[in-house]
């Protein structure tokens, strides 16, 4: 999950550096590219590419089309750090959603640590005036189906690779995404054509990664460490955007940190506690 929230933090870059392409041009480029990466993997290993759980794959798919929508939409139009806290509530989400529709168990101990990486987070973001009530709202949506994607994900464990999971989520949001940009076409130029390319491959190793971690740990443990994203936004809205902190910033790093560092840890005592049957 370390590995993926890094790749993502550099699609969302790439997204930020590309305010002249429509948003759903950006989710076309960025799902073509991961299909060609998926099937061509699938094909590689002599796999089935369709799956064997079709309604879930879907659902999944439909999931992550509009969270992934939602959040580009927030990264062209608000400061980096923001966006990226905003969206990164998922966590949360994914803990509430797992319990309810997959019967994982948490200890109260970890929705202590989620609830104080959540403060975290609110402190480093801060109070933004550039921030909207339309825009919170879509941020808040965003990481809302983020979580119903990464709970569909981990269920998924039980019937389906990786790779094809990772391959109809492009396979869903190409024919949406095709069809509306098709009313609202920018073609690239130039230097653009590079950004698309690392953000589609960046994505691609993104999702893998998080898929492979939620189809071997529990997706309230795992999610937790996507809240280390925010610090990639912090670092890349800084030294690329000239976005600026405040103290609070540094106090909710710390925060973040201690949060996903504790839930880590509990859950695996607790892991550790179930298998020796105590």
């Amino acid at each position: 999950m370390a590995l993926a929230v890094f790749f993502f933090s550099l699609m969302n870059l790439g997204v930020k550096l590309l305010p002249n392409i429509p948003v759903f041009e950006l989710v076309l480029f960025r799902s073509t590219i991961a299909a060609t990466l998926a099937f061509s993997a699938i094909k590689a290993r002599g796999m089935r590419a369709w799956g064997n759980r079709v309604d879930l794959l879907m659902l999944r798919g439909m999931f992550g089309f509009v969270a992934l929508l939602t959040f580009f939409y927030t990264l062209q139009r608000l400061p980096l750090a923001s966006a990226v806290t905003i969206q990164y509530l998922s966590p949360l989400f994914v803990a509430a959603f797992s319990v309810i529709l997959l019967k994982e168990k948490m200890s109260p101990w970890q929705w202590m640590w989620f609830v104080l990486s959540s403060v975290g987070v609110a402190l480093i973001k801060g109070f933004d005036f550039r921030v909207s009530g339309w825009l919170l709202g879509l941020g808040v949506a965003s990481a809302l189906f983020s979580g119903l994607a990464y709970t569909t994900v981990r269920k998924l464990r039980e019937t389906d690779h990786p790779l094809v999971v990772t391959f109809y989520f492009p396979l869903v949001t190409i024919p949406f995404s095709a069809a509306i940009s098709s009313f609202d076409w920018v073609t690239p130029q130039g230097w653009d054509w590079v950004v698309i390319a690392a953000m589609g491959l960046t994505a691609q190793l993104g999702q893998y990664f998080m898929t492979m971690s939620l189809h071997n740990e529990k997706a309230s443990i795992v999610a937790s460490v996507k809240y280390t994203g925010v610090l990639y936004g912090l670092l890349f809205g800084f030294l690329i955007f000239g976005e600026t902190y405040t103290w609070q910033s540094f106090i909710g790093i710390l925060l973040v940190f201690s949060g996903v560092a504790f839930n880590l840890l509990t859950g695996k005592k607790a892991k550790k506690v179930n298998f020796k049957g105590d």
